[in-house]
Order: structure tokens, then sequence, then C-alpha cells
């Protein structure tokens, strides 16, 4: 019975910690997705800004900002790095963390040895998860919401940050 109970559990666990945050698109919309990635913009005065990529050519990057909802046009010559998020986890790594602390306790005595060793995987899977940094340009372009650049008929002032992003 408690072998029953405990996989139970474990599959609850597991089935809850498969969700995504709200502003990662559906895999059955992605090629269709309206928005561009949320990026992190370093500048060499190390001044940072967040927001959404809206399109980068040789010259500059064209950036939502976050902070004012508003287009911000960075010169390329004065960015010293991006990185786009994905889907960084910002709450439940403290229970992933535990978990997997936890869970090596049906191993036995061979707890002292699963352990660590999922802790540290796991520590190291929840800080770097779902970030790129450093991208060369044109693969960057890949992660805006207008890959070839600004259209000619869309005025950057009336670009707006995606509904749950606000």
């Amino acid at each position: 019975m408690n072998y029953k109970l405990s996989i139970v559990v474990c599959l609850v666990i597991f089935v809850g910690g498969c969700s995504v945050p709200n502003y990662i698109p559906k895999s059955s919309v992605i090629q269709n997705y309206p928005y561009g990635a949320l990026v992190h913009v370093t500048n060499k005065k190390l001044v940072t800004m967040d927001g959404e990529l809206i399109a980068i050519d040789s010259n500059q990057l064209i950036l939502l900002s976050a902070l004012t909802n508003k287009c911000i046009s960075i010169p390329v010559a004065q960015i010293a790095g991006v990185s786009i998020k994905f889907a960084k986890m910002e709450n439940g790594a403290g229970i992933i963390l535990a978990y997997s602390i936890l869970f090596p306790l049906s191993h036995g005595a061979f707890f002292l040895l699963s352990a660590p060793i999922n802790s540290i995987v796991s520590s190291v899977i929840l800080r770097q998860a779902y970030t790129f940094k450093n991208l060369p340009r044109e693969k960057l372009k890949m992660f805006a919401r207008f890959p070839q650049g600004i259209p000619p008929n869309v005025d950057i002032n009336r670009i707006s940050l995606p509904i749950g992003l606000k």
C-alpha cells in the first residue's frame, strides 16, 4: 500500500512540474506567434534593460521596454551583451530542488550518493534553463517580432507588450 501511494504522489508531482510560464507560446501556435522573445540587454556602460525584441539590424536593436512599454532604439555599437529568456524559472525552484533531495530517499543506502548528484544537477538546470547568451546578430533576428526588420507601415510607437507581460 505504501509503495502504491508513493507512486501516485510521484506522478502527481511529476505532472504538476510540467507547466510553463504564461508568456511561453504553445507549441501548436509557435509558427504564428506574433511576439518576439524576451531579452535582457546590457550596454557597454553596464546598464541593463529587459523587454521584447522587436527588431535588429546592422545598426540598431529595437527593444520594447518591459519597464516603460515603449520602444527603445539601442545602437549595436553600444551593446555589450544580449541574453534571450524563454522560460526562466521564477517560482518553484526551491520546491524542485527539495524534491531532488527528497526523492532519492527511496534509494535506500544509495541516498548518500544520489541525493548530492540530484541536487547539483537540478540546481544547474534551474539556473540556466532556456537562456541563450550573446547569439550572433543573424541568429538573434530569428527571435524578434519582426525578423526582417520593421515593415514600413508599422509605427513603433504603437507597439505594445503582450497582455501577459504588462
